[in-house]
């Protein structure tokens, strides 16, 4: 079940962190869907999607394969301060918990 309560604080919480902007990029349908009405939102165009994209690279990082190559060095940089990977293990762990327990 989705917040849609937790998802409005979300938007509120992104804006407070970046400096103000005029639009946002998302290819995300849900993110356009929730956000639509309160800023404009530009679809970017795609190369190679299947490899360029988070699920993917969040799969890469949880099976300990090669994904720096698919993000920014920044990115690379700040993924490594908060030890992301590690973090991304654990919330799959933690969903892979949820669905066992739920399909009993």
């Amino acid at each position: 079940m989705i917040n849609d309560e937790n998802n409005a604080r979300w938007f509120g919480h992104l804006k407070s962190m970046v400096p103000h902007f005029d639009f946002l990029y998302s290819g995300n349908e849900f993110v356009t869907n929730l956000l639509s009405s309160q800023t404009r939102i530009l679809k970017p165009r795609f190369s190679r999607r299947r490899e360029y994209n988070g699920t993917n690279i969040r799969k890469l990082m949880s099976r300990s394969h090669r994904w720096k190559k698919f993000v920014p060095d920044a990115v690379v940089g700040i993924i490594d301060q908060i030890d992301g990977v590690t973090r991304i293990r654990f919330l799959l762990k933690e969903k892979l918990s949820e669905r066992k327990k739920y399909a009993l």
